[in-house]
């Protein structure tokens, strides 16, 4: 699995990439922002989050950025794992 020049995954089965998403939420007053991803099929067992981000836009893209760590760790893991 790599990333090609858009920052896509190439090489790692669609059921892969569609069963681990970002939600996004806020609290308090003023809003703060936070993003935590989740398992489609169940819960994952650790909870991956980050918080205190002011923007809405900025826990986006600091929930994507970390799905991708994560993505790419498992891929990593899983070419590690082959015979």
């Amino acid at each position: 699995m790599v990333l090609d020049n858009q920052g896509q995954f190439r090489g790692m089965e669609e059921s892969i990439l569609v069963a681990y998403y970002v939600v996004l939420s806020r609290s308090g007053d003023p809003a703060v922002w936070q993003w935590e991803i989740h398992r489609r099929s169940r819960p994952l067992g650790v909870r991956l989050y980050g918080a205190g981000f002011v923007s809405q836009a900025g826990a986006r893209l600091a929930g994507e950025t970390a799905l991708k760590a994560l993505l790419r760790e498992m891929a990593k893991n899983s070419e590690r794992d082959r015979p």
